[in-house]
């Protein structure tokens, strides 16, 4: 059993996550635990990235809540921390010596008043309200592969950057660890760490011009990567327009979300353990579902279940912000008419956010990154 100190951050390590953007939690988890979650990540057919949730995955299921993550996250955001369904389980196979890709300098803060897609931002002058915890399965402490992070980024713009205009940090991380990063902070995941001197955290961009021309001056990485990340929001606008961004991006559905979040068992564990839901993702799943069912046969009987479901769904989503709504603010009775018409109000909205993804501003440092690459 752990500390209780483990779960309880001090004043100090509050004020350094707030200033950095990011923290190391060390030694949350122990060996046998570990061992435990990485048997049963593998044990997951088909699992190879970040796009499943925990909570469907045996013998992960209970991350969510597990109070050191709960109590950790509440310290961090200030507040009751919500869980919106964004719990993953990534395995990666590489080849040795593989040049890992996606490297790029990014953040994972979406959505703007402008557009639900943006992901361009301006100078922040707190701390963005959703947090990530990840635990990492391999040792980064004396090899390559970890997470880079650049501290003190979680506040400025992100309209246009050149990576080596940062300092950065390879996070030295270690099975049983929490590392802890809002998501409005820049960083790369699989940092290469030199040979030489392996405290010396580089650019992405340089670490990919030295690769290329001579790989054997970097530390190797771990063959496969296992990492678990749990996303937590307080309750704010910038929060509320982030979680509807990837609500209503279908290449973050989660089959099952839905049923998992209408079961009465689930939401009673949420509040014995004292966190908070949000139900888009659920929402969009069922919406997609009803659409899916519509345009091949037309709904079934079976097909009213769904219905009954979004009617109900919707009662208990409460959106922060009035940017994006997804819904009606009254929801109407459980009666299949009124759930058609809360079903075809909803269609219409996300049809309409939908337009806003020719429209959105593109990430520009990207742009320069690839542009310094090449």
């Amino acid at each position: 059993m752990n500390e209780p100190s483990k779960n309880t951050l001090s004043g100090e390590e509050l004020s350094r996550f707030h200033r950095d953007g990011y923290l190391l939690i060390p030694s949350v988890f122990s060996p046998d635990e570990m061992n435990a979650f990485e048997s049963a990540g593998r044990a997951s057919p088909g699992t190879v990235n970040a796009n499943t949730l925990l909570s469907l995955v045996p013998g992960l299921q209970d991350l969510w809540c597990d109070p050191r993550l709960v109590a950790i996250a509440k310290s961090l955001l200030g507040s009751t921390p919500v869980f919106f369904g964004e719990a993953n389980y990534a395995r990666y196979t590489f080849k040795a010596g593989e040049n890992m890709k996606g490297r790029h300098l990014h953040h994972d803060a979406k959505g703007t008043r402008e557009n639900i897609f943006n992901r361009l931002h301006d100078v922040l002058h707190f701390t963005y309200p959703v947090v990530r915890l990840g635990v990492y399965f391999q040792d980064y402490r004396e090899q390559s592969g970890g997470l880079k992070v650049t501290p003190g980024s979680h506040r400025t713009a992100t309209h246009q950057f050149h990576d080596a205009q940062f300092e950065h940090v390879n996070i030295a991380s270690k099975p049983g660890d929490v590392v802890c990063f809002t998501l409005r902070i820049l960083h790369s995941p699989f940092g290469m760490r030199l040979k030489s001197d392996p405290a010396l955290a580089l650019a992405p961009s340089q670490e990919e011009k030295l690769f290329s021309k001579n790989p054997d001056l970097f530390l190797p990485s771990p063959v496969e990567r296992e990492a678990m990340f749990i996303d937590f929001a307080a309750c704010h606008e910038l929060a509320d327009i982030h979680i509807k961004s990837r609500a209503l991006n279908t290449r973050n559905a989660k089959e099952g979300i839905a049923s998992l979040l209408s079961d009465g068992v689930f939401r009673d564990r949420a509040a014995r353990e004292g966190v908070g839901l949000r139900y888009d993702l659920a929402i969009v799943e069922t919406i997609v579902a009803l659409s899916n069912a519509a345009r091949s046969d037309g709904l079934r009987p079976q097909d009213y279940s769904y219905l009954e479901m979004l009617s109900s769904l919707c009662k208990k989503n409460e959106e922060w912000s009035d940017y994006f709504p997804i819904g009606p603010r009254i929801i109407p009775d459980y009666s299949a008419g009124a759930a058609s018409e809360l079903y075809s109000c909803i269609v219409g909205q996300i049809n309409a956010y939908d337009s806003m993804k020719n429209r959105y501003i593109k990430d520009e440092h990207m742009f320069l990154e690839q542009a310094a690459n090449a």
